[in-house]
């Protein structure tokens, strides 16, 4: 993952270098996401500036951000992945643009140019980005169709302040840090604060499949996506023709997945999620699958055997460690990541399975969704 921030100021007499500063801090607030390149952009003729810290996965050579477009009128920063971006690149070059870099960034890039706040509708991927269009003096924001990447903002009267963490836009001077509780029935009824509100006054979620944009002081948000649009021609199937179409775009999607310039291994806990996706993975890859597991001393918790059982039969290259969970060692850490009040206990297991994991590689497969899609468990 990679981490972006910005700051948008209402009023043109504001000073660059304070702004700037502000970004500078947002940025190092979410250094975690993003350890390998830190970027800054000040806009020559607005009181703009846009951050990012970068996690390097594809392009490594010249992936930087922010990234501008060859003109010089258009700045982008973006944390996710494209992963249908060769196939828009081929889109874009045969209606006759150019490209400096082999980054699904520019891509992304060049896809508003053409396409304008309609390009989020040409992507598949998981992303949050904000694009800075000097020429119109507008700034475009979008997030994925559900919400995979975060995408926090603030404003006021003097100001639009943007990160990929709540801990990001606290980091800003100009943001007034104010209780908000108003989403606070809701956690309660549902462990997490669905919605758009926050526990801070005036910061925001952008909601999954929405877009937001800024023109003279102005925010407008639009959704350009909804699960309804994706359900035509699905009333007819009966069961063994849905199972098949499944299957093939379970496939396609992890097909896509598998583009990247970094090792990718998978999560592996051995129940149908995980050893599905991995199985599909071992049909696509060259040389065997990096899975990787943990195990608890709790047997109950203790997943390790059905891991290594797929494992051997699928060959995997398999890497799991027995983990001593210390909660009063790292629940602090654990609450300082996740920003607002979250009551689910596998976040616990799940930061000792990414810790174990980030020693072999930067990027994983997981089968999270699965339960929530497939009715996994019997409160579906």
């Amino acid at each position: 993952m990679c981490g972006i921030a910005g700051h948008l100021n209402f009023a043109a007499t504001t000073e660059h270098e304070s702004i700037a500063v502000n970004v500078q801090n947002m940025c190092q607030a979410i250094a975690h996401r993003g350890p390998d390149e830190q970027g800054l952009y000040r806009s020559p003729n607005f009181p703009l500036v846009l951050g990012h810290q970068r996690l390097s996965i594809l392009d490594l050579a010249s992936g930087q951000q922010p990234l501008k477009n060859q003109a010089g009128d258009l700045v982008i920063v973006f944390n996710g992945e494209i992963y249908n971006y060769r196939a828009l690149r081929d889109q874009l070059k045969a209606l006759g643009h150019c490209f400096r870099t082999e980054s699904d960034t520019e891509v992304l890039l060049v896809s508003y140019k053409e396409w304008g706040e309609q390009c989020v509708k040409h992507l598949k991927g998981m992303f949050a980005f904000s694009i800075w269009d000097n020429n119109k003096q507008s700034l475009f924001c979008a997030r994925d169709r559900l919400g995979i990447k975060p995408f926090y903002y603030y404003s006021d009267n003097d100001c639009f302040v943007f990160s990929s963490e709540i801990k990001g836009v606290l980091a800003n001077r100009c943001v007034n840090k104010q209780f908000n509780i108003e989403p606070l029935s809701d956690y309660l009824a549902t462990s997490y604060g669905p919605g758009t509100q926050t526990f801070f006054k005036n910061l925001y979620k952008l909601p999954p499949a929405h877009t937001l944009s800024i023109r003279a002081g102005h925010i407008a948000l639009k959704r350009y996506w909804s699960i309804t649009d994706a359900q035509s021609g699905t009333s007819s199937q009966n069961f063994e023709e849905a199972a098949s179409r499944f299957k093939t775009q379970l496939r396609q999607s992890i097909q896509m997945r598998l583009v990247s310039d970094v090792p990718i291994g998978a999560f592996l806990s051995g129940g149908l999620d995980s050893s599905s996706i991995v199985a599909l993975m071992s049909e696509q890859l060259q040389q065997p699958v990096l899975t990787h597991c943990v195990g608890f001393n709790d047997k109950g918790l203790d997943e390790r055997k059905y891991a290594q059982n797929v494992s051997h039969f699928l060959k995997t290259n398999h890497a799991d460690q027995l983990v001593d969970i210390d909660v009063g060692a790292t629940l602090d850490k654990i609450i300082w990541h996740m920003d607002e009040p979250f009551a689910d206990a596998s976040a616990i297991p799940t930061y000792y399975l990414c810790e174990s994991t980030r020693q072999r590689v930067k990027v994983c497969l997981s089968g999270d969704g699965g339960d929530e899609l497939l009715a996994g468990y019997s409160w579906y």
